[in-house]
């Protein structure tokens, strides 16, 4: 579990955040930062009574990303505080890592797409925006 919370102009913590972390383990998310200095983060806000199956369409999406030789990303639930149902963290060596998916053949990204669970690789996209209200994301690099 992870715990994020803001301070008051007082330093007094407020409104916490606490999110559950579906993470490889401890030791792999201490390697992957300390091996990657690039990073995509994804906020999501679920449509109401979507959030069960949003967790579910970012694990789908973590099965395709290991079928086509990439890292999966790190998951976070909320449990209380924040207004993100979910966020993701997945981790690059740089923003030309981050753009190789580029270069997949797309009968691979089929392939995987399809064993994942998704209806095919172009409906990735287009089904997670059946479940969420909101989505931001940003990229952003290691500070060392």
């Amino acid at each position: 579990m992870q715990f994020f919370a803001r301070r008051d102009a007082n330093g007094k913590y407020i409104h916490p955040n606490l999110y559950s972390g579906r993470i490889r383990s401890a030791r792999s998310s201490e390697q992957a930062f300390e091996k990657f200095n690039y990073y995509h983060v994804e906020m999501f806000i679920a449509l109401p009574g979507k959030q069960k199956e949003l967790l579910k369409q970012r694990e789908m999406e973590n099965v395709y990303l290991k079928e086509i030789d990439r890292d999966p990303n790190f998951i976070f639930t909320r449990l209380a505080g924040s207004l993100w149902d979910i966020f993701t963290i997945g981790c690059y060596r740089d923003i030309k890592h981050f753009a190789e998916s580029a270069d997949i053949p797309a009968d691979a990204e089929e392939k995987a797409a399809l064993k994942a669970g998704f209806k095919g690789a172009n409906f990735i996209g287009s089904y997670l925006r059946e479940l969420i209200a909101e989505h931001h994301d940003t990229l952003a690099g290691a500070v060392r």
